[in-house]
């Protein structure tokens, strides 16, 4: 859309002095327009939300990587949505729709996420954060952040609760939310105690409630591809974030359904899903020099498990789960 408007403004000799890059800074979408189209998706077709959201990817993508969060670099925002777009809107688009919803959302920094959750959603959202490097910390503590979007006129003010959700007691009643938002925290978890992490959500949840779960999957296509190349599928080493910089345990779609078993809970759906079209795009991975591509693509590496007579579902991305807690 922006290269079709460049390129009109070109041939009418409006922009032969101006940079590409200020004219694609300058341009603001309609985001009311587009947010309200989203909404009606979400109450009526919410299956179709995820297809919705992605016709959008360049307004949404714009809007959200123009907020600024105190304290966070200038480019923090464009960086995060290029690599969590399409996570985002799948997310989005398994969340319960068409009824008023208390829910918490856990590790909600930097709301970029919480954003377009508060233009899609009627829910009540309380947020929750852990900063401390402790993994041992038991304390719960409060605080306010805010995030600005100059481009679009917005500012938004997040008060949320900061305990760490391994070691200190809930600081909300028990049956105090109806959806429990846990996407992509359990990866960071340090203690090898998912199950007693989502036993207390469970607590936190209404009989019937909904937990919302996403995590990578450790059994995805882009580590079997780096694994043939030499490539480290860990995360690099970040110690300026401490142990929950990193991610210290990933899980199979297996383990995720064995511990929601576990812990009071009936698994809704689970799937796995790619953030981008590895047939388009080369397989890569984050190095400390970069990103290093490999020369696999989707289809190279799913012939080479056809050919072994290994399994080939379940290898996307990320897992993304809904559980419901079992009325006790």
């Amino acid at each position: 859309m922006i290269s079709r408007l460049l390129n009109i403004l070109k041939s009418s000799n409006k922009i032969e002095e101006i940079p590409s890059d200020e004219i694609v800074a300058s341009i603001t979408y309609d985001m009311k327009s587009i947010f309200s189209e989203l909404r009606v998706v979400a109450e009526t077709n919410p299956f179709n939300l995820y297809s919705e959201i992605l016709k959008y990817e360049c307004e949404l993508k714009d809007y959200i990587s123009s907020f600024q969060l105190d304290n966070a670099g200038v480019d923090y925002s464009q960086i995060y949505i290029n690599d969590a777009f399409s996570r985002f809107a799948k997310t989005l688009s398994i969340l319960p729709s068409g009824q008023p919803c208390k829910v918490l959302e856990i590790g909600a920094n930097p709301y970029l996420f919480s954003i377009l959750l508060d233009k899609l959603f009627d829910f009540e959202v309380n947020y929750s954060n852990y900063f401390d490097k402790d993994p041992y910390c038991s304390t719960v503590s409060e605080m306010e952040q805010t995030i600005s979007n100059k481009k679009y006129g917005e500012d938004y003010l997040f008060k949320s609760i900061l305990f760490n959700v391994e070691q200190a007691e809930s600081p909300y009643p028990s049956e105090s939310f109806d959806v429990v938002i846990f996407c992509e925290i359990l990866e960071h978890l340090v203690t090898d105690q998912p199950d007693i992490v989502l036993k207390k959500i469970n607590k936190m949840l209404k009989p019937g409630g909904l937990i919302i779960l996403t995590t990578p999957n450790a059994t995805r296509l882009v580590n079997i591809a780096c694994m043939l190349e030499n490539k480290n599928i860990f995360d690099l080493i970040h110690p300026e974030n401490g142990v929950f910089g990193r991610h210290n345990r990933e899980y199979t779609v297996d383990e995720i359904k064995y511990l929601f078993s576990t812990s009071n809970y009936e698994l809704m759906t689970i799937e796995t899903l790619d953030r981008f079209d590895y047939d388009q795009i080369p397989i890569g991975v984050v190095e400390y020099c970069g990103i290093s591509y490999t020369n696999q693509k989707k289809n190279d590496v799913l012939s080479l498990l056809s050919r072994h007579h290994l399994p080939m579902d379940n290898r996307g991305d990320n897992i993304y789960a809904v559980a419901k807690k079992i009325k006790t």
